[in-house]
């Protein structure tokens, strides 16, 4: 038994040192974290133009490309669209030669989790990069041409809005964001990833939802996510049978509960948009007059009277391929682990962990991550229980609702519903700025370029309504503006590496390796 004078001294000279180490250890993590991109390389001084001249303008809504164009923005919003030969170089404005380049409208994410970290397990490290990380997954959107995102719920909603703060006064480098700041969800319902008392989930929301008890309540609950969060929309899940196996059943919506809050929402002048991964919550969502549904089901084929319904409703959906992509199972199970959809995603998912994962993830986050993505395969290889790693993710279901799911869509498509384009970012494997990733799977399962293109862009805007804003270049419009090299119209894969990026009218992005805009323009060159 340890004397009470050696415990004393082990709590005085031992405390001191396990601090130091600590601290040395996160001083190492924190300086091997990726260094801050400028917020911005260039912008009009006041009462100065931009004018983009020899430029390939891409119509979104007439799915055609507009040739040899110049483009003048004027005060961050497109001034006027003219045929190149007959403009004449303002002697006050800043002219761009795009030298035959393409112009598309900046693409939004109408479905991603900017606090999400996309790691498929952890590490020491990881805690220490958590902060760096997030402030990459909105640097990374508009690197990628993602200029506005739509956030579909995160744990931590004061956090989130203080970066917010610095994204939208300049000072971080980040897309224009519309959110929910938190999930509403009765109790004992979805989101169910962890399972806290009753009296905690009530209280604290830290388990991801602001909750209620029974209808009584959802009122107050509607305002104070919207007074507390500033909330842009509410996102609600309607799922019963939770994604991890070792759950029960969740408490969902009962349809008057849903009215109310729908009725709430509308007083309130929000939006509601649903997560449902099953046919139940689809049909109980076009039922009772959901706007937007989030995610397609994969247990069960929609049928003609569903999709009648949807259409009938005025009713968008986002897919969110991309989530069965990164989450099904290596093996496959029954008639899904034939399927061509099948080994197709799971040789692109092999794809993106080695070559697109490490320019999406920090480098302290690298080593844990890929250890958990060897585990879920080991799990699925080794017939273990369907597990993902992290303990909250049925593998077989999303093997069914990669090929269930897919198929669901291509209905909703050929009957002509509007579709947005959103990827989930933020789950494992996943990050906010991969959109091009999502568009890319919708285009490979069966929807035109074209359409696809107007789905990431312009059926967005208006899913987000910001369509008299965003999603298409119009005159009056905000100048958010991705430049390629390729057209989009014909592979929706020429967006995976712009050329550069505008937003309201300033340059935010210059690839590294474009001569475009001279030298002074740089990726790193210094703000003005």
């Amino acid at each position: 038994m340890m004397k009470k004078g050696t415990a004393a001294r082990a709590l005085r000279y031992g405390g001191p040192v396990f601090a130091a180490s600590l601290s040395a250890y996160a001083w190492m993590m924190l300086r091997q974290t990726t260094p801050r991109r400028p917020a911005l390389i260039w912008a009009p001084a006041e009462g100065e133009d931009l004018l983009l001249r020899r430029c390939n303008l891409v119509d979104v809504i007439g799915k055609r490309v507009l040739e040899n164009r110049a483009l003048r923005v004027k005060e961050g919003r497109v001034h006027s669209i003219l045929a190149d030969e007959v403009v004449d170089d303002p002697a006050s404005g800043h002219v761009i030669d795009l030298e035959g380049r393409y112009v598309t409208p900046g693409l939004i994410n109408a479905h991603c989790h900017l606090f999400g970290p996309g790691i498929m397990g952890g590490s020491q490290s990881t805690l220490f990069c958590l902060k760096r990380q997030w402030e990459r997954n909105l640097e990374d959107c508009i690197t990628h041409g993602v200029t506005t995102v739509r956030d579909m719920a995160n744990p931590f909603p004061p956090l989130f809005l203080h970066l917010k703060g610095h994204v939208d006064r300049g000072d971080l480098l980040g897309p224009r964001i519309v959110h929910c700041g938190h999930f509403i969800a009765p109790l004992r319902g979805y989101p169910d990833y962890v399972r806290l008392p009753d009296w905690l989930s009530l209280h604290a929301g830290m388990d991801g939802a602001t909750r209620f008890r029974d209808i009584g309540e959802i009122g107050a609950v509607l305002d104070r996510v919207v007074r507390r969060y500033s909330a842009d929309f509410i996102k609600i899940g309607l799922d019963r049978i939770s994604l991890n196996p070792r759950h029960p059943g969740m408490r969902s919506y009962r349809d008057e509960e849903l009215d109310r809050l729908l009725e709430g929402a509308g007083a309130l002048g929000k939006k509601v948009a649903c997560h449902s991964l099953y046919a139940e919550g689809f049909r109980q969502a076009v039922r009772c007059g959901v706007q937007s549904l989030e995610h397609l089901p994969g247990d069960d084929d929609l049928s003609d009277p569903d999709i009648e319904a949807f259409l009938a409703g005025g009713h968008t959906i986002v897919p969110t391929l991309s989530v069965a992509m990164a989450l099904l199972s290596p093996c496959g199970t029954g008639v899904e682990s034939g399927s061509s959809r099948h080994a197709a995603y799971h040789e692109l998912r092999e794809r993106i962990v080695a070559d697109l994962v490490p320019r999406f993830c920090e480098p302290g986050m690298m080593e844990g991550s890929l250890f958990g993505y060897r585990w879920y395969k080991g799990l699925a290889e080794r017939k273990k229980p369907r597990l993902f790693s992290m303990g909250f993710i049925d593998q077989d279901y999303m093997t069914r609702l990669a090929v269930t799911g897919g198929d669901n869509l291509l209905r909703l498509y050929r009957a002509g519903a509007p579709i947005g384009c959103g990827n989930d970012g933020g789950i494992p494997l996943v990050y906010p700025g991969m959109l091009a990733l999502e568009m890319e799977l919708m285009q490979s399962l069966g929807m035109s370029a074209p359409d696809v293109l107007a789905a990431a862009t312009i059926t967005n805007a208006r899913i987000l309504e910001v369509d008299g804003e965003l999603g298409s270049i119009v005159e009056g419009k905000r100048a958010d503006l991705v430049v390629t090299g390729d057209n989009p119209l014909r592979s929706v894969r020429y967006l995976q590496d712009p050329a550069a990026v505008f937003k309201d009218g300033s340059l935010v992005y210059c690839h590294p390796l474009s001569a475009l805009l001279g030298d002074q323009h740089s990726a790193g060159g210094p703000s003005q």
